[in-house]
């Protein structure tokens, strides 16, 4: 959100045609401004977002653009942000991975009913399987 908004001070209708938070990191750190999109390499846009369509939506938006010009330093420091929440979001996926091998380990059945998310949430508040086993349904629709 905070890249999202450093970076629409300076390309404004990348966050309206750019939805996917991943591709938008990937779109920022490639460019770091608005001119390398301008500059048309639609191959390389195309391999960030996967279609060729949005490709061509950017660097249209690109040429007729009403953000402001950006210094320097403050590329470098969108940049820099990108970098980091694209490492956040890769962090994020493999969190989230683990946490479905683990979830398919221990309560198979816990993480098919109700998913991996809210199944591990249930098990910790229950303070462990064991608990949570012993639980009555009423008990679990209140955790």
């Amino acid at each position: 959100m905070r890249l999202k908004e450093w970076f629409a001070w300076h390309f404004p209708e990348l966050t309206k045609i750019c939805n996917d938070n991943f591709v938008y990191t990937q779109l920022v750190m490639w460019a770091e401004s608005r001119d390398k999109f301008v500059q048309e390499h639609k191959e390389e846009i195309a391999a960030i977002t996967l279609n060729e369509e949005i490709a061509q939506n950017i660097i249209d938006a690109a040429k007729i653009s009403m953000g402001m010009d950006i210094n320097e330093t403050d590329k470098l420091q969108v940049k820099k942000w990108a970098e980091r929440c694209n490492e956040l979001i890769k962090y994020r996926e493999s969190l989230a991975q683990y946490l479905r091998d683990r979830m398919s380990a221990v309560a198979p059945n816990l993480g098919a009913l109700v998913g991996e998310l809210v199944g591990s949430k249930l098990i910790a508040h229950a303070g462990g399987l064991t608990n949570l086993s012993k639980y009555p349904a009423s008990t679990i629709q209140i955790l």
